[in-house]
This record gives C-alpha cells, sequence and structure tokens, in this order.
C-alpha cells in the first residue's frame, strides 16, 4: 500500500473516517459510525477494516459487534 514512498497515505473517504473515528474518541461499530457518517454499515466496515490491516485502528470482538479504536 506504501508504493515504496515508506509510509501509507490515506485520503478522501478513509481520511474522513479516521477523522470521524479520532473525534468520538472512544470505541465504536462501523454500524454506529455509518449512522453518523451518513452511509451504509457495510461499506463503515469496509473503510475500517482497511484501515486495521494499515494499522491506524485496533479492533476487538464485543458480543456480535466489533468495536474499533483508534491506536
Amino acid at each position: 500500500m506504501c508504493g515504496g514512498k515508506g509510509y501509507v497515505e490515506f485520503d478522501g473517504v478513509y481520511a474522513d473516517t479516521l477523522q470521524l473515528l479520532r473525534m468520538e474518541g472512544k470505541e465504536m461499530s462501523g454500524a454506529d459510525l455509518a449512522k453518523i457518517d451518513g452511509c451504509k454499515p457495510t461499506a463503515m466496515n469496509n473503510r475500517l477494516a482497511q484501515l486495521e490491516i494499515a494499522g491506524f485502528v485496533a479492533s476487538r470482538r464485543y458480543g456480535r459487534k466489533r468495536l474499533f479504536r483508534c491506536k
């Protein structure tokens, strides 16, 4: 994902999602963030999964939900 630059740049919806999670300042599910952002829960979960792969967010299971938080 870095393209040989040594760091990962996020822009567009990924940067907006990361900033939204940071502003909330607590663990949240993708569905809860989707309600705030106005997108579909599946789209938000896909964005959060990509941010987790890149190492910007962490997640944990809580019952049937997956809660995300900034690292």
